[in-house]
């Protein structure tokens, strides 16, 4: 009797959770910077679906047919940008890039200078810039849900501000240092709070680097007297190892997508910012 209560119960939560997708009233964000800003503004309305999972980078994510799926099936869907997640197909209709509501003042490009730069989440006040539009789309969508919307934009605001002037405090030690990425996924960070970039050891995730460019970066890195450079939990960190390696310093590890240990936002930032003090003071 046991096992078919059970039985009955699972077919039911299945049934339910087809519903809740077939209702199309949930938010697609593809990856888990995305998703967190995004619930800050929802808050608990609808559900917010984090399409790649936080330990897979999205530059090397393929999706699956159900993924595709919860795409199309999904009332909106928020992506960074077509520079980060190509793989959107074009018949995925309701996409928005959360790049194209940043003010053009607010975006930067990658070290070739042409190439879009997608991780604009890394500057709290570069996110800040954004809340208001966003919070606008969201309301398109969820109409009944706006007035809540507004009130949480303005709290998430607020955060964002603290954030900000933690951040400032946090990291003024260590501020002009140079940094050494595995690939270009903390510029807007750097830029904002006084660092240099040197440079990463993959400019384009998977595109392996050359000896001669491994010798320049090794001999930068020298040259700088930098403590220790930075892998990502994301991306295989062998060849970072034997840069830091010849390079004689410490290989620590920045974070750009975080995990689902990460609860907020602040949460995701703050753990990179800890890190990079550490790091390099």
């Amino acid at each position: 009797m046991r096992k078919i209560f059970f039985l009955l119960l699972i077919l039911l939560l299945s049934c339910s959770r087809n519903q809740i997708e077939q209702r199309k009233d949930y938010i697609v964000a593809s990856n888990y910077p995305l998703k967190l800003i995004i619930q800050e503004i929802a808050g608990d309305t609808g559900i917010i679906h984090c399409l790649v999972p936080p330990g897979i980078s999205p530059h090397l994510f393929e999706p699956k047919v159900s993924d595709i799926q919860k795409l199309e099936n999904s009332k909106v869907v928020f992506y960074a940008s077509n520079e980060l997640e190509g793989w959107l197909t074009k018949n995925i209709q309701n996409k928005i890039a959360l790049i194209s509501l940043l003010p053009k003042d607010k975006v930067k490009f990658m070290p070739d200078g042409k190439t879009l730069d997608p991780h604009f989440w890394t500057d709290p006040m570069t996110v800040y810039s954004l809340v208001d539009t966003l919070t606008n789309v969201l309301a398109t969508y969820f109409p009944q849900s706006s007035n809540k919307f507004i009130q949480n934009a303005q709290n998430f605001k607020n955060k964002l501000i603290e954030l900000d002037k933690e951040l400032q405090e946090l990291l003024a030690p260590v501020k002009n240092r140079y940094v050494f990425l595995y690939h270009p996924s903390f510029l807007y960070l750097i830029s904002r709070y006084g660092f240099n970039y040197g440079g990463s050891i993959e400019e384009i995730p998977g595109s392996e680097p050359t000896p001669l460019q491994i010798s320049k970066l090794v001999q930068k890195i020298k040259e700088t007297k930098t403590k220790a450079i930075f892998s990502e939990p994301q991306l295989n960190n062998y060849t970072a190892k034997a840069v830091a390696e010849m390079a004689g310093v410490e290989l620590y590890e920045l974070d750009p997508l975080g995990s689902e240990e990460i609860k907020s936002y602040s949460e995701l930032i703050l753990k990179n910012a800890k890190t990079l003090v550490e790091a390099l003071k």
